[in-house]
């Protein structure tokens, strides 16, 4: 059965700094369904916005025409979720969520499978229209994983997932540990963020730079 749930804020801005087309919401609570895809779990956002994209989306017509953007699903842990308390809401919003649980699951199968479709569909780049309106989920799976590798180990996912992408480039990682410096990180401090990120300290420019 689907249910409803939230997922962590700074969890979704880490990702929003990483994927701009990560939906964002700041004035109301940020619902969505949970799906499995391939071996990853996937939070679906809704929203009351509707759409015209049959591909991205499932129409709800129990919350007047609001939608499940699957074009804006995001991986996730469910350590990173919270499930919703239907019954301890008001009552008309109660009778809301009530109401789209129940068409959400008489639905399931339909969410299922337009969500694995657009998954393939944007990994195989067979439909490049779509591109620009999905998240990017093969690299949001592995900025998840970075995330919660960092966050378990107390480091800063952002500043991980930068030396990840540029780990290669001694002179990419320069930069990066200059502004880590002055941020005012000790080479102690910084040795062990690399080492984490496993970054290749045989590379000469880096053992002379941060020595």
């Amino acid at each position: 059965m689907l249910k409803l749930y939230t997922v962590n804020n700074e969890y979704l801005n880490f990702l929003y700094n990483v994927d701009k087309r990560v939906s964002l919401k700041t004035t109301r609570p940020y619902i969505g369904i949970v799906l499995k895809i391939n071996d990853h779990v996937y939070f679906a956002p809704m929203s009351s916005k509707k759409s015209k994209n049959n591909q991205m989306t499932v129409l709800l017509n129990s919350s007047n025409a609001g939608t499940i953007k699957l074009n804006n699903m995001i991986p996730v842990e469910m350590s990173l979720l919270n499930l919703i308390d239907i019954n301890n809401q008001d009552k008309n919003y109660m009778l809301l969520l009530q109401k789209e649980v129940i068409e959400i699951n008489e639905k399931e199968k339909i969410v299922l499978n337009k969500a694995r479709n657009l998954f393939n569909l944007v990994e195989t780049k067979k439909n490049e229209k779509l591109l620009s309106f999905c998240c990017d989920f093969k690299v949001l799976e592995k900025v998840k994983d970075i995330y919660i590798k960092s966050m378990l180990h107390e480091f800063d996912p952002y500043k991980v997932f930068l030396i990840d992408q540029i780990k290669d480039d001694p002179t990419g990682l320069e930069e990066v540990i200059n502004d880590l410096k002055e941020e005012g990180y000790s080479n102690e401090d910084i040795n062990e963020l690399l080492e984490f990120a496993q970054v290749d300290y045989e590379i000469k420019q880096i053992k002379e730079y941060i020595r």
